[in-house]
Formats: C-alpha cells, sequence, structure tokens
C-alpha cells in the first residue's frame, strides 16, 4: 500500500493494488492518475449520486472460495441519460472484475484474455450474435457513456470529459458482456448473475458511542423549472425524465433537480385517454404495483392509425408494462435479448415458439408521468410484436438499442379489481395474446383419451379372451329338394364325430351345439367361418342358458364373391365372420343355429364355429372416444372462428377468403 498526497489539496491518498490506473481523490474529487512521479491530476468529477446499492467501497465479500475487496465505484451515463454502477472487485491472489447490481441481484464479469475476433465500434450493430469462449451473445446495446462521478481506485485510466464506447451483450442462462472499445484492442468482459447462495457480503455497522444515530437531511424538494410549483417524484432515484403535473413541462432528473426540456402534450385530439389515474396502486397478479408514468402510441398503416396506451407500474421487483390495446390487457416486463433467438418469421424464448403478428414504426403522441429512461414525445421507434397466446414478445429498436419485453394477456376484470379508481374499457375484438377461453376442454380431452386408451390397453392384457367352444359343423352335400344331413366335430372336447341325418322335408336344418361352461358376467364373441365361394351361408343361432333359461339370439352370415369386371378385379365379402352378444350368467350354455346355404352350393360345406368369452372389443373403445370428443369438436370449431378473429388483426394474417 503507497500512500500519496492529493496534488490539488493534500489529502493523503491510498493505492493498495498494483493494477490501479487512477484513484479518486475523496475530498475534492480530482482524477488521479498514478505516474513513476506520483499522482496527475486529470481534472474534477461530480459528486456522486445517491443510488440504492448495498455495496460500497471498502466492503469484504466472498464468491464461492474466493474473497475480494470492492476497490472502486464509477458512474457511467449512456446517451440516453441513464445512469448505472459499475463496481472494482480485487480478488485475493490477484484478480480483478466488475460488479453490478440492481435491486438486490448482483452481476460479476471478468476480462477474457483471448477474446478471438471483436468487431470494430463501426461495425457492431444492435442484434448482432457474436460468439465468445464458445457462446452466443446477442448485442443488446451500443452506445458512447461517460463516467460522471467516482471513488476508490479504478483498473483504467479516463479523463472526465472522456467518452467510453462500448457494446452490451446479452446471453442465454443470465449470461451477459461487455466490449470495451476504449481499449486498443478492444477489452472483453464476460460474466453472469450470481446465484444467491454463491455470493456473500460482510455488512458492517457503524456504532455510535452516545445518542440516537443521526438522521440524514430530509432530501430537497423537486421544484418545476416551468411553474415553479413543487412535483412529487415516485421514485427519485430511477426516474430520468418527467412531466410536471401542473404545467405539462418535460424535464430531465437528476436527482431532485429538474431541468426544463419542453411542453408536451398531455392528450392527443382523438384516440383512448387515460384508463388509470397517476398514483393509483395496486395487487396484479400477486405484485403490489403503483402506476408511475403513462403513454399513448400508435402506428400508421395505409393511413389508418392504431392506438394503444402503455401504464408504467412500479413494484418491489422493479418496472412493469400494463398495455391496453382496444381493452384486451397485457402484464409484462424486460427480458434479456441474449435469452430470444430468431430464425425468419419464428421467435423462441426458453423454448416457447412465438409467432410474428404485426411491425411498424411506434410514434409517442402522449406522455405522463416519471421515466426510467429518457422518454420523447415525439419519438418513433420500429417496433414488432410476436404471439403463443397468452404470452406476447415485443421488440423494439432505439438508436443502437434493442429492447425486448414479455407480457401476458390479463383480463380487464383483473385489471379493474386491482385498480377500482380507473375506467377499465370494455374489450373489442379478439387480443392479440388473448388466450380461448376454453382450452381447458382440450386438456381433458386430450388426458381422458389417454386414460381410455390406457384402460383400454390394460383390460387387453389382462382379458382371458377364453375359447370355451370350436365346433365344426359338417354339411352333407346338398340332394335335390333336400336339406341334407351333417356331423359335428367338437376340437375342445375329447369326444368322437357325431352325425345326424337331414331333416323332415320342409323343415329348416336346426343345428345344437355341444355343452360349454360360461364364467359369466364377460362380453361374448361369437366367430363362424366357412369356405364358401362366390356363395353365401346364414345361420340364426341363439344361446341358451341351461340352468337359468336366458337367451341372447344372434344371427351370422358368411358370403364371398369374386370376379373380374372390365378388366378389374372386385371381391365382396369374406369367410369369416363374427358378431357379439350380451354377458350371459355362468353356466352350462348351448347354441342353436338354424342354417340356410346358397341353393347353388351343392357341394359338402364345413362351418367352424368358435366362441370366445372375455374378449375386448374396440369397438366400445372407439364408441367412447367419439362421445367424448363431441365436445371438444365443438370447441375446435369455436376456436377456430376464434383464432381467425384473431389473425384477422395481425400484418401476418393466417387466414383468407381463398
Amino acid at each position: 500500500m503507497a500512500d500519496l498526497a492529493c496534488p490539488s489539496c493534500g489529502t493523503d491518498v491510498a493505492i493498495s493494488l498494483d493494477v490501479t490506473c487512477v484513484t479518486v481523490c475523496p475530498s475534492c474529487l480530482k482524477v488521479l492518475e498514478r505516474s513513476d512521479v506520483g499522482l496527475v491530476d486529470r481534472g474534477v468529477l461530480a459528486p456522486l449520486k445517491e443510488t440504492r446499492s448495498r455495496l460500497r467501497v471498502g466492503l469484504r465479500g466472498r464468491y464461492e472460495y474466493k474473497f475480494f475487496t470492492v476497490c472502486g465505484r464509477v458512474q457511467v451515463t449512456e446517451s440516453g441519460g441513464n445512469l448505472w454502477d459499475e463496481w472494482y472487485a480485487a480478488f485475493d491472489g490477484g484478480q480483478w472484475g466488475w460488479l453490478a447490481e440492481d435491486r438486490g441481484r448482483i452481476w460479476l464479469s471478468m476480462a477474457v484474455e483471448h477474446p478471438g475476433y471483436v468487431p470494430k465500434f463501426s461495425q457492431v450493430r444492435a442484434g448482432d450474435v457474436l460468439t465468445f469462449e464458445g457462446r452466443s451473445y446477442t448485442v443488446s446495446e451500443v452506445d458512447t457513456g461517460q463516467v460522471v462521478a467516482a471513488e476508490g481506485e479504478i483498473p483504467f485510466h479516463f479523463t472526465p470529459d472522456e467518452r467510453l464506447p462500448f457494446a452490451d451483450l446479452s446471453g442465454a442462462d443470465g449470461g451477459f458482456g461487455t466490449i470495451d472499445y476504449t481499449f486498443d484492442p478492444p477489452r472483453v468482459y464476460l460474466g453472469r448473475e450470481l446465484p444467491v447462495d454463491a455470493f456473500k457480503l460482510e455488512r458492517d455497522i457503524d456504532l455510535h458511542v452516545e445518542g440516537e444515530p443521526p438522521t440524514k437531511p430530509a432530501p430537497p424538494e423537486s421544484i418545476c423549472p416551468g411553474c415553479q410549483k413543487k412535483v412529487e417524484l415516485r421514485t427519485p432515484g430511477e426516474t430520468v425524465r418527467a412531466i410536471c403535473p401542473h404545467c405539462d413541462m418535460l424535464c430531465d432528473v437528476d436527482g431532485r433537480a429538474l431541468k426544463a426540456i419542453r411542453k408536451v402534450v398531455i392528450q392527443s385530439n382523438a384516440g383512448p385517454r387515460m384508463w388509470v389515474p397517476l398514483g393509483a396502486t395496486g395487487t396484479l397478479r400477486g405484485e403490489k404495483l403503483t402506476v408511475v408514468a403513462w403513454r399513448l402510441r400508435s402506428v400508421f398503416k395505409e393511413g389508418v392509425r392504431y392506438p394503444w396506451q402503455e401504464a408504467l407500474l412500479y413494484g418491489d421487483k422493479g418496472y412493469r408494462y400494463l398495455d391496453c390495446a382496444d381493452g384486451h390487457f397485457t402484464l409484462g416486463r424486460s427480458i434479456a435479448a441474449g435469452e430470444v433467438s430468431m430464425d425468419n418469421a419464428i421467435v423462441r424464448y426458453q423454448g416457447k415458439k412465438f409467432e410474428r403478428f404485426s411491425i411498424g414504426d411506434a410514434v409517442t403522441e402522449a406522455i405522463v408521468g416519471e421515466w426510467p429512461w429518457r422518454v420523447d414525445p415525439f419519438e418513433r421507434n420500429p417496433v414488432a410484436e410476436f404471439v403463443a397466446p397468452p404470452l406476447l414478445l415485443a421488440r423494439e429498436l432505439g438508436e443502437g438499442e434493442i429492447d425486448w419485453t414479455l407480457t401476458e394477456h390479463v383480463d380487464a376484470d383483473e385489471v379493474a379489481a386491482a385498480f377500482p379508481t380507473g375506467r377499465v374499457p370494455p374489450p373489442n375484438g379478439v387480443g392479440a395474446a388473448q388466450p380461448f377461453k376454453h382450452s381447458h376442454i382440450f386438456r381433458i380431452w386430450r388426458w381422458a383419451v389417454l386414460a381410455l386408451v390406457v384402460g383400454f390397453t390394460f383390460k387387453c392384457s389382462t382379458a382371458s379372451d377364453a375359447v370355451v367352444l370350436d365346433q365344426i359343423v359338417s354339411l352333407d352335400a346338398l340332394p335335390p329338394n333336400g336339406t341334407g344331413g351333417y356331423t359335428l366335430t367338437n376340437r375342445l372336447a375329447q369326444k368322437p364325430t357325431e352325425t345326424f341325418p337331414p331333416a323332415e322335408a320342409g323343415q329348416p336344418l336346426v343345428v345344437t351345439t355341444d355343452a360349454f361352461d360360461l364364467a359369466g358376467g364377460k362380453n361374448v364373441l361369437i366367430e363362424a367361418r366357412a369356405g364358401v365361394d362366390n356363395s353365401w351361408v346364414f345361420a340364426a343361432g341363439q344361446m341358451l342358458n341351461e340352468e337359468t333359461g336366458d337367451l341372447q339370439p344372434f344371427s351370422l352370415e358368411v358370403s364371398y364373391y369374386h370376379g373380374v369386371d372390365g378388366g378389374e378385379s372386385w371381391s365382396e365379402g369374406g369367410q369369416t365372420t363374427d358378431t357379439r352378444v350380451s354377458s350371459m350368467p355362468g353356466g352350462p350354455t348351448r347354441v342353436q343355429l338354424e342354417i340356410e346355404r346358397d341353393p347353388a352350393l351343392t357341394r359338402p360345406l364345413e362351418l367352424n364355429l368358435i366362441v370366445r368369452e372375455d374378449s375386448p372389443n374396440v369397438l366400445y373403445l372407439f364408441l367412447t372416444l367419439l362421445f367424448i370428443s363431441i365436445l371438444p369438436f365443438i370447441a375446435w370449431i369455436l376456436k377456430s372462428s376464434f383464432e381467425r378473429a384473431r389473425w384477422e388483426n395481425s400484418d401476418y394474417p393466417k387466414h383468407t377468403d381463398e
């Protein structure tokens, strides 16, 4: 550690790190550059502005198993007027990195020794995708900043009036980075958000020997330079620009001081008015939010104006955006550009696909309230929307910057309940991100179909499908003007074939099978097979329980025809058929058949009769599926009409009259 004197005021200035290039005198705020002859005065900085960071110079901390000390801090403003803190952290062992904090979240980045190809500042553009250390990063902002305040030891050279060109990078999974173009070649810093359990800070407590802790003086009031009236700032540490509610003066905000820019129009002559008053507080989606700003924007297409409202809300988790278009609301937040990937007309975020919906130049027509960036009432920015209801991704291009916002549809009733002092406009038509309210029917239907298929599969795997009768009826050759005899062969039982004489003249041929046992309470399948060829055989039957007398009638016809017509083969029917009867009581059962056959079929014929018990029936599954699909089919018709109405409002409609 070296103790040197400030060349301007003589205050002792300590330098503790070998890599320190610049230090700031705590008394006179001079930028003191380290040199071989001591400290060289490079100019004076403005006082530090109050921010809500829990970091401070001298604080010790630990990242994983590495200890560090916060040795320096710089406050940088970009061309848009936004200000942020960068903290210099010196790790034990010689490494150093930059810390950033936003509402309790900490990011750490370190210099990359061999970054590879780095585009020139004049070549890099917002939205470009660059690769460093095998990972892809999206350029989220290209701008020139300026250090306006600093304290402690800083590891790079700068002067108070020096411009700092940079490009911010955004990667997937919380990755981020910066290209610093003040160096030649440019330096690349890469890092990510630190998990809470991997990052610890040691907090010091100021102890006072006597008396109560000194109270901070009340901050000065904000006075409008246009009308000299008091302006209550709801977010003084965040606000960059504000509009005076008394005289409509647009002002830059520096701490609590206001600097006049010009008068603005509170509301346009046509279109929607503010639906919610500034300062209104409500709980929406479980978060307490306050309305701090509002603006009216629109796009013009083929001479038609399409307006919408944007309300800026502030809560414990930062800013939220509540947009309203035609009475349809979406609530959202900003997301990192590196989390979004684009492939032609398809955008993906966290694995979800979004389809392009609209594109145009958004014009700001009216603004009120407090804004965390340099909003302008005359700005015109290209915007594009991509939808995956109930979500909507919005991309906005600014001067060297690309911003992505993820929003979700919110019902107007929910907004009205959260902000009862507002006048929520009624919804008109179908919103871009409005979900189909009956979509749950499709989810229930899919689960029901899955349950049915699983249940039927289980039934098939556990069903016995037992053959309880396998009997062959061998019909004799058909004599002239007669019925012919027949024989019965039981293929399941060990018994000889039985022969039966022809029926009496004028009487039908009736065949009664051997008795067989049914378990009862299960469906019964009856199959018939016959070697017919361009002929038919018909059997009117009944199944009879010999103990209870229960009877189940049925009929079977086996017919098979084929031939050639006009040089083309054709066929009809087959040599196998089946039918089912309802479950029968258990016990001994017989089948009785009254058989007729094609008179032209005079040759002997075998009719094989097979009875199966507990045989799964696919027809039941099909009929059940058909029944439970009636309501989803109606919902599908309604959803098709709903989607048609949605995409009629799109620049890329899916449905056309053709």
